[in-house]
């Protein structure tokens, strides 16, 4: 078919204009989409760095002990980020400090027990350890922090199960070894307790928390020249411990209870009123330490009147 020149010349024109138009459109998508990917990425790192920012900002409550401003801090960051483990492990850290920050300075050992179990804090505390394992599976340090919080329920067969988890990861934690040797003290499971605690001095030789809560499952056991031995190493290692001082005193006590003639009994109640005192010199708020005084001393002046 025979075309004109004239329409020959419009028809290249045209196809001409039709390529440039598309060339310009495609450019113009390529560059709304590069802007579109571009704005997400900035918007993601904006979430991450706000993200960071409350959670600094949780940390920085937290070392001022201001649990409760730190629950919402890092609330605000899990908020933003969903994965933020270390929020999750740290609001569960908050949550079971501020039941201990919140801890009646009156309370006896049972009525303690029963205190912290009331606490509802506990619960959102393993909400949160659960959730960090399930972002990863292998933090022993989730594991064991959940056996505190298991622990402060007063669930310790299952804060025991979870320093047990802590401990497979990580066999070498002495901490985890103490936590679980208390958890098993309160279980009346005291030979474990004490294997426990004799495994954490092997990886840590001066460790204070040891020696301290070896002695006290001692004492449960009645053996008290062994309790009073650990808490003169723990007093070796600082001299100034006072609830090494009260709980030495309690083991004193306790030998007057069992002393058998009146003569012995002064002597080791008048040593454990020593300690007390030393003690309260120390901190003179020490939980249960005046009163326990108190009994002592009235045991005192009963056996010295007869």
């Amino acid at each position: 078919m025979f075309v004109p020149m004239k329409s020959w010349r419009l028809l290249a024109f045209g196809t001409v204009a039709l390529l440039l138009l598309s060339v310009l459109v495609w450019r113009l998508i390529v560059h709304r989409q590069e802007g579109k990917k571009s704005t997400q990425a900035t918007t993601s790192t904006d979430t991450e760095g706000m993200a960071q920012a409350h959670y600094t900002r949780g940390q920085r409550y937290f070392e001022k002990k201001q649990y409760k401003e730190a629950i919402d801090a890092f609330t605000q960051a899990i908020g933003l980020k969903s994965n933020y483990a270390l929020a999750y492990t740290d609001r569960g850290r908050a949550y079971i400090r501020l039941g201990q920050n919140d801890r009646k300075m009156e309370d006896y050992e049972h009525a303690e027990e029963n205190y912290w179990r009331a606490m509802g804090d506990w619960d959102h505390a393993i909400e949160d350890f659960n959730h960090v394992l399930q972002l990863d599976p292998n933090s022993d340090y989730a594991y064991a922090c959940r056996g505190d919080a298991y622990f402060y329920k007063g669930e310790h067969d299952r804060a025991v199960e979870s320093y047990d988890q802590a401990l497979k990861i990580n066999p070498n934690d002495a901490t985890v070894y103490v936590s679980r040797g208390v958890a098993y003290d309160y279980l009346v499971q005291h030979d474990r307790a004490i294997q426990d605690f004799n495994q954490a001095l092997k990886i840590d030789p001066n460790y204070r928390d040891a020696y301290l809560e070896r002695g006290v499952t001692y004492a449960h056991k009645g053996q008290y020249d062994r309790a009073i031995q650990d808490y003169n190493h723990v007093l070796k290692i600082n001299p100034n411990d006072a609830n090494a001082y009260s709980d030495r005193a309690g083991a004193y006590e306790a030998k007057g209870e069992d002393s058998p003639s009146p003569e012995q009994a002064k002597l080791f109640y008048r040593r454990a009123i020593q300690d007390y005192d030393r003690a309260l010199k120390i901190d003179p708020h020490l939980i249960n330490t005046p009163d326990l005084r108190a009994v002592t001393l009235a045991r005192l002046k009963m056996l010295m009147l007869n």
